[in-house]
This record gives C-alpha cells, sequence and structure tokens, in this order.
C-alpha cells in the first residue's frame, strides 16, 4: 500500500509517521500531503486526528497545526483535530 500499513475497517493508521524523522517540520509536512492522498483515493469521509508528532522531542503544535489545516482543511472530508486529552470521554 505504497507505505502504508494495511487497513483495518475503514481507518487509516497513525503510523503513517512511521519512518519519517518527525521532528523536522517538512517530513510532517510530507506525510500529512500524502494522508490527504490516502484520504482522497480512499473516499475516507471523516478523520479524526491526535495533536500529530508533538510528543517529547516533537515540534510545537503551533507549527504542526497550519499544515494539519492547510493539507486538510478542503480536503472534502470532515476533520476532527483533538488538541486537549480527557480521560474517559468518548468520541
Amino acid at each position: 500500500m505504497s507505505g502504508w500499513e494495511a487497513k483495518i475497517s475503514d481507518s487509516i493508521p497513525l503510523d503513517f509517521l512511521r519512518g519519517f524523522d518527525v521532528t523536522k517540520l517538512p517530513h510532517i509536512n510530507h506525510r500529512v500531503c500524502a494522508l490527504r492522498h490516502e484520504i482522497e483515493k480512499e473516499g475516507v469521509t471523516s478523520v479524526a486526528l491526535p495533536k500529530l508528532a508533538t510528543g517529547v522531542g516533537g515540534p510545537n503544535w503551533d507549527d504542526v497545526k497550519p499544515l494539519i489545516e492547510n493539507h486538510l482543511g478542503d480536503c472534502g472530508a470532515a476533520i476532527e483535530v483533538y488538541e486537549t486529552y480527557v480521560a474517559g470521554a468518548s468520541v
């Protein structure tokens, strides 16, 4: 699947960032662009994401969020980014 892991149901696994240096914005930018391609190719209608690549050693969310907005904002799928973790909350 062109570097993507096998799908479970209609989901695209979050390990689409695997193999890339997620501390570098150009790498994250490339993978979010590739995520858009997968969304469009597979006809995905909704996507829920955590704050991507912003864990230990990752870039600042204020730098990553615009990449998601720029690449996924007009992709035709409903995009939900969960910026705050709430223990026990359901989607």
